[in-house]
């Protein structure tokens, strides 16, 4: 399950955090598997937090919306669940189904302080790799990423050229869903890295899937799929992607009318969610990107006209084509007939 809690003040404070994740686990079981934190934040020393939590400010703090999601494990009555604590960013959570054994790890990698985005990228790859060793887990099975960056315009690039060198090392030929986004990190780290992976008795739980509304990533370069989905704990997951205003050439659509390009988004987005027989009312975590106040009013006012009330942290941020203004991802999940 996840919780959003919006900000009592411009500056997130390691008391508002200790508090979301307490109200979030006070259920019999509970277990906090992630932390994230979408605005400008006064946290304890890394030392100092069982709990190591993913903060991407806004690079526009006049418009951001500070706000913090926590995401936690809550077992059902009678099911044998175990979470196992790798290291404070890394949590392991094991279950059994169906006679198969399902592994599913959450991961934010220790924040890099020296080096260039390249450099602190495939550090946090190698990070990734190695605690999904201890887990008794491979790359393949890595079925989403997230990639924050402190000045995307400039550094996607180097990014993309850190994950293909880990990507041929890895030999993957499937991908996960992901997104790379702009940040307002700490000084001296260029990017902040999350990621997620799934296997059922040691194989890749995740299949991936698109939209015709759009052509797949690496058709034009960046290695990752529009979605995917994985069955687990009686339950349907789809991962969307951080979805813009792309077309089926992989060409950014215009943007003076940033209506019209929020509107193109979002259809893509829910034609993705649709592509699993799901719809917005399964949608349990949504994160927003604007790169304007146009742009979020844009937002605001397809959600008004189309009636929808997502679950959701909002930053302010460059998306990873300068030109492009408004990206939206997503995990919705449904529970299937028993």
């Amino acid at each position: 399950m996840q919780a959003y809690q919006p900000a009592a003040r411009d500056v997130i404070t390691q008391a508002e955090v200790d508090a979301a994740v307490e109200h979030i686990t006070r259920e019999p079981g509970a277990e906090c598997l992630r932390v994230v934190v979408f605005g400008a934040a006064e946290l304890a020393p890394e030392g100092e937090r069982s709990l190591r939590a993913l903060t991407a400010g806004p690079q526009y703090p006049a418009t951001g919306r500070p706000g913090i999601e926590v995401t936690a494990i809550v077992p059902l009555p009678g099911a044998e669940v175990e979470v196992v604590a790798l290291d404070a960013g890394t949590r392991l959570v094991r279950t059994h189904e169906d006679g198969a054994e399902v592994r599913r790890l959450v991961h934010v990698a220790a924040p890099g302080r020296d080096g260039s985005t390249f450099e602190q990228a495939l550090a946090a790859l190698r990070g990734l790799e190695a605690v999904l060793s201890r887990a008794g887990m491979a790359p393949d099975h890595i079925d989403r990423t997230w990639y924050f960056l402190a000045d995307i315009e400039e550094t996607y690039g180097d990014l993309n050229k850190a994950r293909d060198a880990t990507f041929d090392r890895w030999k993957l030929t499937t991908y996960p869903a992901s997104t790379g986004i702009g940040a307002g990190l700490p000084p001296g780290q260029a990017v902040a890295v999350m990621a997620e992976a799934v296997a059922r008795d040691g194989v890749a739980a995740a299949t991936p899937f698109g939209t015709d509304l759009q052509c797949a990533p690496y058709d034009y370069g960046p290695r990752f799929v529009r979605a995917n989905r994985s069955r687990r704990n009686g339950c349907q997951v789809v991962h969307v992607s951080g979805i813009s205003s792309i077309d089926k050439q992989g060409v950014s659509l215009p943007q003076h009318d940033v209506r019209a390009a929020v509107d193109y988004a979002m259809a893509s987005f829910t034609d993705l969610l649709a592509g699993a027989d799901l719809s917005p009312a399964d949608l349990v975590s949504c994160y927003v990107y604007c790169k304007d106040a146009e742009a979020r009013s844009a937002f605001e006012a397809h959600c008004s006209d189309a009636g929808l009330t997502l679950p959701h942290l909002l930053n302010t941020v460059d998306v990873c084509r300068p030109e492009l203004r408004f990206e939206i991802e997503g995990r919705a999940v449904r529970r299937e007939p028993a």
